[in-house]
């Protein structure tokens, strides 16, 4: 049986358009789409934490409505990238309530007929995801540790880094696998019985995407 695949995202997908944005997120994805174990994904765009991102991304949400979108709301929408294969959802429903997200992704992936479910994060910013789906594999790959991200350092009313650092834990303790661009991200989660360093060279141009997914999966199928 093949895999169904959600994709929470570090990024939005229209961000890749640009060659120099692109990393360990995008290559992963393409080689995802390429495997004949995989039946359809569906990529999450980055999903904004403050009202000024989300308002940025609403005005575009806006203009995507009728882009091949199989479904929408006021607040959301899912576009069909690729005939029957691979869909992408943005919203904004995660500055208004995770709830509300939480119901608006299940009702996409029922009229998607999603089965077979492999949760793919990039994403440490909410873990809860992970607890949303029955009988579905999770899994975490991070290329870099959040914690140190400047834009989440700032002062603002949520302390992000104390809710990383829960997220992580809460990682630790939920995912089935997790999967590290480096030695000092894998010491974050040592802990782990399935925590792997599974380097990669994002910024070297010989570095081979295929067999770094296919050690990803070979990893998954055995267990």
């Amino acid at each position: 049986m093949k895999y169904d695949i959600v994709i929470f995202g570090m990024n939005k997908y229209k961000d890749w358009q640009v060659k120099e944005n692109r990393n360990r997120n995008y290559y992963v994805l393409n080689e995802i789409l390429k495997r004949p174990d995989v039946g359809k994904v569906l990529y999450v765009d980055y999903l904004p934490i403050r009202r000024k991102e989300a308002l940025r991304d609403y005005f575009y949400l806006i203009g995507q409505w009728f882009a091949k979108a199989r479904h929408r709301t006021l607040f959301s929408v899912c576009q069909e990238v690729l005939p029957d294969k691979f869909y992408r959802y943005s919203t904004v429903f995660s500055v208004i309530n995770w709830n509300y997200l939480y119901n608006d992704l299940k009702r996409v992936l029922d009229k998607l007929n999603f089965t077979n479910l492999l949760l793919w994060s990039y994403y440490p910013l909410n873990v809860d995801f992970f607890e949303l789906f029955e009988k579905k594999i999770t899994v975490f790959d991070i290329d870099s540790d959040w914690q140190q991200k400047s834009s989440l350092q700032r002062g603002r009313k949520i302390d992000y880094i104390d809710v990383l650092r829960k997220n992580y834990n809460s990682m630790a303790n939920q995912a089935d696998y997790i999967f590290t661009a480096s030695d000092a991200l894998l010491e974050i989660f040592m802990g782990h019985d399935r925590s792997f360093w599974l380097p990669d060279r994002a910024n070297e141009k010989n570095m081979d995407w295929p067999k770094l997914v296919n050690e990803m999966f070979n990893i998954i199928n055995k267990h």
